[in-house]
């Protein structure tokens, strides 16, 4: 399982070093911007409905579901708490911030913990299903890569070289894999008690990854029909993959 998730979890990791790159070159426009961030949204949303949620259901255990909520949605508020003012995780961050001032410390620490948190949710999508952790896999890959070419271009902006923004781009990348083996790590042989907590933690975690992160970007990116049809693309998408992954 552990080898398992930290092959698939090479894919977003390569994705940040790539998109970062390709930030330092040019920028994707608002609009591409906006119909990826309704895609992968889809992507979520899909993976919260027909994987994470049922298993909660499943697991049949109120209380621990109702904590691993609580806890959930604490920590989603209390990360959100924690980037203050900052620029936003989209790519309206480059635009927004000012070049003069480049990239604070506290923003690269909430996108670390941000990023590591994300890895855990794919973790505990592997423990849960193997469908459920590669839909998540995928959406956490467009999500990294909003991200990383988000701060690179910002960091160029700033006047670092490319190197230094290829280094930050790695190990923001390293945080995603090493939260992914880690949560498949630890999470294997868990009861199903613990489990069923998890998955309701990861619902909330999710939910405020769409409804407060990537619906409400690509809506500041830029509103269009196709960008709001992207969402159902990946909604549609991620249901016919679910299915065909068994």
């Amino acid at each position: 399982m552990v080898g398992t998730v930290a092959l698939w979890m090479l894919l977003p990791l390569t994705v940040t070093v790539i998109g970062g790159w390709a930030a330092t070159r040019r920028a994707p426009g608002p609009r591409m911007t906006s119909a990826l961030q309704h895609f992968a949204a889809g992507i979520v949303i899909a993976a919260v409905c027909t994987e994470v949620v049922p298993d909660a259901i499943a697991q049949n255990h109120i209380w621990p579901v109702i904590v691993g909520f609580a806890i959930g949605v604490l920590l989603v508020m209390s990360v959100r708490e924690l980037s203050g003012e900052g620029p936003r995780r989209s790519g309206r961050n480059a635009e927004e911030e000012k070049p003069a001032k480049g990239v604070s410390v506290g923003m690269i620490v909430t996108m670390g913990i941000d990023l590591f948190i994300d890895g855990l949710l794919v973790g505990l999508g592997f423990t849960l299903a193997s469908a459920s952790g590669e839909l998540l896999v995928i959406a956490v890959t467009f999500e990294v890569l909003f991200i990383a070419m988000s701060l690179a271009a910002t960091m160029r902006a700033a006047g670092s070289r490319i190197m230094r923004v290829l280094a930050m781009m790695c190990m923001l990348g390293i945080l995603v894999l090493l939260g992914g083996v880690l949560g498949a790590w630890v999470l294997a042989g868990a009861s199903s008690q613990f489990l069923a907590g998890l998955a309701a933690f990861a619902t909330a975690a999710l939910l405020y990854l769409v409804v407060e992160e990537l619906l409400v970007e690509a809506h500041e990116n830029g509103e269009t029909t196709m960008g709001s049809l992207m969402f159902f693309v990946g909604f549609g998408a991620s249901l016919v993959l679910a299915m065909v992954l068994g």
